[in-house]
């Protein structure tokens, strides 16, 4: 009996997409067929780093790096030339790394990114190791076939938390 491991899922463009260790397959509902997608959209999905927004997959992404210092960035996936491409004009979004533990969600068709920051909160007492956890919301718009702008509607500072902690899965709730 072979066991297969699923990693990340995905829905994107009516397919349900399963990340496995030897690469994605895709499920098509209506026709009741799986396919094999490939290697290539595998790279960029990782638990909590992706979510589809209006049909198109995004994803945070550090090159597939276990180095903390290694630069996090947005990226899409372009489903018609199967190939990720970075998300531009994110000028007042900070400068992310692997440490910043980034999460993504869909957000009333915005994406909300999450990370943590660590901190020494200093008192008379002494101090402590905290982690701030941040939010921004961003806005895409897509400028032609393989260009997707996104620009920072809002960001703060929104918890602080022991250092402890981690950031697990990020969920948008709208009502």
């Amino acid at each position: 009996m072979e066991v297969v491991v699923f990693q990340q899922t995905a829905a994107i463009e009516g397919k349900f997409h399963l990340m496995t260790i030897d690469g994605v397959v895709a499920y098509d509902p209506k026709l009741g067929k799986w396919d094999a997608v490939g290697r290539g959209l595998r790279w960029h999905m990782y638990p909590g780093g992706c979510c589809e927004i209006d049909k198109v997959l995004y994803s945070c992404s550090a090159a597939a790096s276990t180095d903390e210092k290694v630069e996090v960035v947005l990226v899409w996936y372009d489903s018609k030339e199967r190939t990720w491409r970075d998300v531009v004009g994110l000028v007042r979004l900070p400068k992310l790394t692997r440490k910043s533990n980034v999460r993504v969600a869909e957000y009333g068709g915005k994406m909300g990114v999450m990370w943590e920051e660590e901190s020494f909160l200093f008192f008379p007492w002494g101090g402590s190791f905290k982690k701030k956890i941040w939010c921004a919301e961003i806005k895409l718009e897509r400028r032609n076939s393989c260009e997707i702008w996104g620009e920072v509607d809002w960001l703060d500072h929104v918890l602080t938390i022991p250092a402890t902690l981690k950031l697990g899965k990020v969920l948008a709730v709208t009502v």
